[in-house]
């Protein structure tokens, strides 16, 4: 049943048809002549074919709304809200919704006939559910309230919230429906379902609401062919016809009207909320809006929710390494580093065992390989994955190290290089146990057989086929954050193991403390120095300025959506990004300030003898010029800044980074490409 639909060729988003409870005029793209018309004009505005085809458009618009639309398309493609506008028809006063659009060369106008019955009950039932998803604090079930409310308003048979994992297959995490016998909670849909065209079509419009999959879809007279026009886009509009397939693949599903909502986060398309029902059904254009007002409010909070989480995970792993940072100044023994905190990280990660491999050494602690196949796995790391940051695989028996050693239930892998040395790195690696997962696929089978290679079983359970996959070899996914903490402990833990090869090679001291200064000192990536260096420099400079009096800030900045550029451009042009940055902030500086990375995209200056406004002049300096630099295949990007003075005698260096990661924080939320100021309250850190 996994029909490919609306994309079976090119042509199919150029259908030249609309749905029956609306109508259509197609204009030229300076509202002065009438292309094209749908033919059921006459039934919604009262005004036949030939009529309009042989009128002017001020004629058939109005003079009002003639001059609103070319005023609104005159600097944009699409209205950006509908209009509502009361018209005489046939004696009496009909209201419309009218959307606006540019298409192929030509302006389109769609009416949709409105009834006033109803809506007015929409305003308070969509603000008390409002009201409730903005009070919900987890997000399983801030997301099972968002269908409920969805359904509440619309009264859809069935609604169901779809995730998109990282092939693009859909999972329905979330579900309402009247009949218990046709639920789809938990079931999967390829990718195949909504492949990229369409995909990419939900960023230009992100409702597509089909009334009755049975109707006849309405034509346009004249054809495009017949004026020599080019077949019109109608996917920023609202009454685009189906083409065969959707309509073939509802059918398949038992559905007779839909409407689906795109859900976005981070520029990039997060899932899809799916209204079915059983039979045809007109919802009105308020209850459209109704529900995608609450989808919007609801996603919001959800991605509120998960960066809340986020932060909590990345509070506990700054946590972990401050406690690691503590032993650097002991010498103690990188594997008992492993001894007393690897626990606590199998818990942070989730993981069942940790190994820490350097030179001919290894440690493991929890459910591992035995030593000898941990060497195994470290040789062939350096030797497969190059200069990545680091390799994260859930399925171990579809890689090479299947055949290497015995893997037994472990199917995740997070490995990390320790940069210890260019010439011998050493390894931390996090192990996940395999989990087995049942996947009921709404689908034909020859299409889950392209996906899959695991046996599929058949089941006869919603009225259609159900094919069951059995995957027993696969770990849960590594999250993209929990990658970019590994890597920050892994740093740590060089350090650590570089300051105990140091006290115990005391006859090589000359050459180890070069090394330890570079790696202690310097971020491997920008070449300014790291994390470590500036908690060091903070600690001194706090010092000198409570001594003498003289006052001291810091900048803590990060780059504007910058996950956005490693999932465009790739992680490569994403260190080149951050590098090029490092360069351009390092020349902006004076030589009696001091600069590092904070972690990440997160960058620190530390600018003595500068009270709060000379810190935030330097930072406004820096953050016009960061906006006016090209870099290479970006292009321009932005930081966010937070500026905070020291309280002297009254704050420690922990807390005066926590005031101005607060100010930061309410850079980016407040729009970003700016600086705010901390203010003096302190934290109970």
């Amino acid at each position: 049943m996994a029909i490919t639909f609306e994309t079976q060729h090119s042509a199919v988003n150029r259908i030249e048809a609309i749905q029956s409870f609306g109508c259509l005029i197609r204009f030229d793209e300076k509202l002065q002549k009438i292309l094209q018309v749908s033919t059921n004009l006459q039934e919604n505005l009262g005004i036949s074919v030939e009529t309009a085809l042989s009128s002017s458009p001020k004629d058939i618009l109005g003079s009002k709304l003639h001059q609103r639309l070319l005023q609104a398309l005159s600097a944009s493609t699409r209205l950006a809200s509908a209009l509502m506008i009361n018209r005489q028809v046939a004696g009496s006063y009909q209201r419309f919704y009218v959307m606006a659009y540019r298409s192929n060369a030509s302006i389109v106008v769609e009416f949709e006939p409105l009834s006033r019955s109803g809506e007015q009950r929409l305003m308070p039932i969509v603000n008390e559910w409002l009201s409730r998803l903005a009070q919900v604090q987890e997000i399983q079930s801030l997301q099972q309230m968002l269908v409920q409310s969805v359904q509440a308003v619309t009264g859809y048979d069935r609604v169901l919230l779809c995730q998109f994992d990282s092939h693009w297959h859909r999972t329905a995490i979330a579900e309402v429906c009247r009949d218990a016998s046709r639920s789809l909670l938990n079931y999967r849909f390829p990718a195949s379902d909504i492949p990229a065209e369409v995909r990419n079509r939900y960023s230009i419009n992100p409702i597509r609401y089909v009334s009755d999959v049975n109707a006849g879809i309405v034509p346009f007279a004249p054809t495009s062919t017949d004026i020599a026009v080019p077949p019109l886009d109608l996917t920023a509009g609202m009454l685009r016809g189906l083409s065969p397939f959707h309509q073939q693949y509802l059918r398949e599903i038992k559905v007779d009207a839909s409407l689906s909502i795109a859900i976005t986060g981070e520029q990039k398309l997060w899932g899809i909320l799916t209204c079915h029902h059983f039979k045809a059904m007109q919802i009105s254009a308020a209850e459209r809006d109704a529900a995608f007002n609450l989808v919007q409010m609801a996603t919001q909070r959800m991605f509120l929710l998960q960066a809340r989480q986020q932060a909590m995970f990345l509070e506990n792993v700054l946590n972990s390494r401050e406690l690691l940072s503590a032993e650097r100044d002991k010498v103690v023994q990188p594997t008992r580093l492993l001894d007393i905190y690897g626990r606590d990280w199998m818990q942070l990660f989730n993981c069942i065992g940790i190994a820490l491999l350097y030179r001919n050494e290894v440690r493991c602690i929890g459910e591992t390989l035995d030593t000898y196949e941990v060497d195994i796995v470290g040789r062939w790391l350096s030797t497969a994955i190059g200069n990545k940051p680091c390799w994260a695989c859930d399925q171990l028996s579809q890689s090479p190290l299947d055949e290497l050693v015995n893997l037994r239930n472990r199917a995740g892998l997070l490995a990390v290089p320790l940069p210890i040395e260019q010439s011998h790195s050493g390894w931390l690696l996090l192990f996940r146990r395999a989990q087995k997962t049942e996947y009921r696929w709404v689908a034909k089978k020859h299409i889950i057989e392209t996906i899959t290679q695991n046996p599929l079983q058949s089941a006869e359970e919603r009225g259609y086929p159900i094919w069951i996959e059995t995957v027993e070899n696969e770990a849960q996914c590594w999250t993209s954050s929990e990658q970019n903490a590994a890597q920050d402990l892994a740093e740590d833990l060089a350090v650590a193991i570089t300051v105990h090869q140091i006290n115990r090679l005391n006859t090589e001291l000359q050459r180890a403390n070069t090394q330890l200064k570079e790696i202690a000192h310097t971020d491997t990536l920008t070449k300014i120095w790291n994390r470590y260096r500036m908690e060091l420099a903070i600690d001194t400079e706090l010092a000198a300025a409570e001594r003498y009096g003289h006052p001291c800030s810091i900048l803590l900045f990060d780059v504007d959506h910058f996950k956005q550029v490693n999932d465009t451009y790739g992680h490569d042009v994403g260190d080149q990004v951050l590098t090029g940055l490092a360069d351009q902030v390092q020349a902006k500086l004076r030589a009696s300030d001091f600069f590092g990375r904070w972690g990440g995209e997160e960058f620190i200056v530390l600018t003595s003898h500068n009270g709060l406004d000379e810190a935030m002049g330097l930072a406004e300096r820096l953050r016009k010029h960061i906006e006016s630099v090209v870099f290479e295949t970006v292009g321009n990007i932005t930081i966010s800044i937070g500026v905070a003075e020291a309280l002297l005698g009254k704050e420690t260096r922990k807390q005066l980074i926590e005031r101005a990661d607060k100010a930061m924080y309410q850079a980016k939320q407040t729009g970003r490409n700016q600086i705010k100021a901390a203010t003096a309250e302190l934290s109970d850190s």
